[in-house]
Parts: structure tokens; sequence; C-alpha cells
């Protein structure tokens, strides 16, 4: 939609894209971002009158769980750990990056923590490419972890409960 919601526009996937969209992310009416269960990352930026796969790599990941653009150049995705079976093969999560509009997309985990997100994109938020929150899945018990630094390192938080839904509207909400 364009109008706030009165019209709405059905939105075509590439023909050769026969796999389920997980996550979606548009942070205008032109750039769409989605995040598949097969684990790429496909984009457009005239709206979805074209596109191109930006990230396809089964040697990191198999199943992308999220992605979150903050503006046309900046976003974060998360895809769980490859193996089939994050349960023999615990990490990490692969976290990546953007600057570059999805050019180029860098993994910036490399601690070994969580290899899964049980609940897809709604066990995981950014604000914004620095700040972060992630509620692993496949260990016992299940710990929430924070990024202050762009997932260069992650922070343990004192939570104790369980989650099935994170949404965070800043570094500290």
């Amino acid at each position: 939609t364009t109008d706030g919601g009165d019209l709405w526009f059905q939105v075509q996937l590439p023909d050769t894209l026969n796999e389920p969209v997980i996550d979606i992310s548009m942070p205008s009416s032109s750039y769409i971002w989605v995040a598949t269960d097969l684990g790429k990352i496909i984009a457009s930026t005239d709206g979805g009158q074209s596109w191109v796969v930006q990230f396809d790599d089964v040697s990191k990941t198999e199943f992308m769980n999220y992605i979150e653009m903050f503006d046309e150049l900046n976003g974060m995705a998360m895809g769980d750990v490859y193996a089939g079976s994050p349960t023999y093969n615990p990490g990490p999560a692969l976290f990546l990056r953007t600057t570059d509009g999805g050019t180029n997309w860098i993994s910036v985990n490399d601690s070994a923590f969580g290899g899964m997100s049980g609940d897809t994109w709604r066990r995981l938020d950014f604000v914004d490419l620095m700040h972060g929150y992630f509620y692993e899945s496949g260990i016992n018990p299940q710990k929430l972890f924070k990024t202050t630094d762009g997932c260069n390192g992650w922070i343990e938080t004192s939570y104790s409960g369980s989650t099935t839904v994170l949404k965070c509207y800043d570094e500290n909400i």
C-alpha cells in the first residue's frame, strides 16, 4: 500500500524463487528485502518490479530468520547455524550486516553462542546496526543476549524467563 492501507498492491516474487518468505523489511515504498527459509536474502529497489539475490551461501546457513533494514543502505540479518541440526552443531548463529544496501553482507558474529532462533524473527530484534537482542534456542537453559557493538560482543542479560517475541524500540526499551 502507498496510501495508508486504502488500496493494496500484490508484489510478486520472481518465479525462480520457489521458497517461503520468513521475514520482510521495507524502509521505503521502493526498497524491499526478504529473508527466505532456504537461507537467501533477496531485494528489490523498484517496489517489487524486479528482484536480485543478495545472499545465498549454504556453507553459512540454510535458513534465514530475520532481516531489518534501518534505511536503504544499513541493515542486519540472522540465519540459523549451518549443518542441519543446531543441537549437534550449536554455534555460532549467523549475523550479517550491510552498510551498502545489501551489495555486501558481512558476517559479524564469531561468538559461539546459540545456533538458531526457535521462533524465526520473533526472538531477535535490532534497533540499529550496533544494538540488538537475541534469545537463543537449541540450548537449555535459554538465555537472552544483548549486543551494543554490532555483534562483535554479546552480553548475557539477567533475564531468566522464557520468551517467544522480542520487540525493541531503542537500546533500552
